[in-house]
């Protein structure tokens, strides 16, 4: 067994939805529902690595600013 790879399941309407998409939008460049999946889950968890940092130099700031205060 390919360790590589692990199955993913999704709603089938929602790989309906997919499917429509990269068939009717081939200038969105997805050659498949994979192609697809991976870049989604690509940039929600660039997104989130973001966000986390975000806030973490946020906190840090507002810790900061807050020990400054006494």
């Amino acid at each position: 067994m390919d360790r590589r790879y692990r199955t993913v399941k999704l709603p089938s309407k929602m790989l309906e939805v997919v499917e429509r998409l990269i068939r009717e939008h081939p200038e969105c460049g997805y050659a498949s529902i994979a192609d697809f999946v991976k870049d989604s889950v690509r940039h929600h968890y660039c997104w989130y690595v973001h966000r986390i940092k975000f806030e973490e130099e946020e906190s840090s700031y507002n810790s900061d600013s807050d020990s400054n205060l006494k």
